[in-house]
């Protein structure tokens, strides 16, 4: 009811090209390759629908695990999936800085 993508505080994001959850969906083509910033419910949602549509996807997060809040017997599930799909999910990772020097929308994630 009127929320807002969540845009997180990383050095240099907003000065590349990049998507949120309700920005996503005005793409025209597939993305070849897609990050996705963030293991919870809708950017796991993101990342599989992508990577069943053919992008190559890679999931990070700041915890340990995805879905972070949730049951570990439900986590595993997930991540049986994502895994069954193509998805690669890096955890742990701490963001330094986001930059690019590509007008592709192509960035380069410093951890």
């Amino acid at each position: 009811t009127g929320g807002r993508a969540h845009v997180p505080p990383i050095p240099g994001l907003r000065d590349v090209k990049f998507l949120t959850n309700e920005s996503v969906f005005n793409l025209t083509e597939l993305p070849k390759r897609l990050g996705v910033i963030g293991a919870g419910p809708i950017g796991l949602e993101l990342a599989q629908a992508f990577a069943c549509l053919g992008s190559s996807v890679t999931v990070f997060a700041r915890s340990s695990s995805i879905l972070d809040k949730e049951e570990a017997e439900a986590v595993g599930i997930v991540a049986a999936e994502l895994e069954r799909d193509g998805v690669k999910v890096l955890t742990n990772i701490k963001y330094n800085k986001i930059s690019s020097s590509d007008q592709q929308g192509a960035f380069r994630c410093s951890t």
